[in-house]
């Protein structure tokens, strides 16, 4: 068999493509409200704060009630301080943080977490309770998690020994 150039190069592509890929942990979509946000040129400074996340690939905004929409890049390894950091960059601060997030649920001290990319995780708070997710919904997140990644949808809630908590409401985990 001959080693050419090009026969390496198809060797190597064909590989890539057939492996797994690490990970198909990630954020995919997110919703802002962002204090003080009024005006066209407040949008605009805030975008372009935001458009320089690594892993956003689309800001809408929309100035009558002050909230932006996020659509993320396929393998992004986007994390919620980023986000946040980005608005208040700006000069702005964010009011809430609503995300969608996909990954694979972990136990890290017996507290549910789900493992986003390489870098995010986040411990899964029920949103009436505030506390660790238990009960029903830590088994609906569980069963769904034994087929590999889970979907949940909830709102940053601040942190929680060094995570940022996601604080789920009822009914928002799904399997992928």
């Amino acid at each position: 068999m001959l080693k050419t150039p090009t026969a390496v190069a198809l060797a190597a592509l064909l590989l890539f493509i057939s492996s797994p890929s690490p990970s198909k942990a990630e954020i995919l979509e997110g919703e802002l409200e962002v204090f003080g946000m009024t005006c066209p040129f407040c949008g605009f400074g805030i975008e372009k704060k935001l458009r320089a996340v690594p892993g956003v690939s689309e800001v809408t905004i929309f100035l009558d009630d002050g909230r932006i929409q996020l659509a993320f890049s396929p393998g992004n390894d986007a994390v919620p301080d980023d986000i946040e950091g980005a608005v208040e960059k700006a000069g702005f601060k964010l009011s809430t943080l609503r995300l969608t997030v996909q990954g694979t649920f972990a136990e890290d001290d017996s507290q549910p977490v789900l493992v986003a990319g390489r870098k995010a995780r986040f411990l899964l708070l029920d949103e009436k309770r505030r506390e660790a997710l238990s009960g029903e919904a830590l088994q609906r997140l569980q069963a769904a998690a034994r087929s590999g990644i889970v979907v949940v949808s909830g709102t940053v809630d601040g942190e929680v020994d060094g995570l940022p908590a996601l604080a789920l409401s009822n009914g928002t985990v799904s399997k992928r």
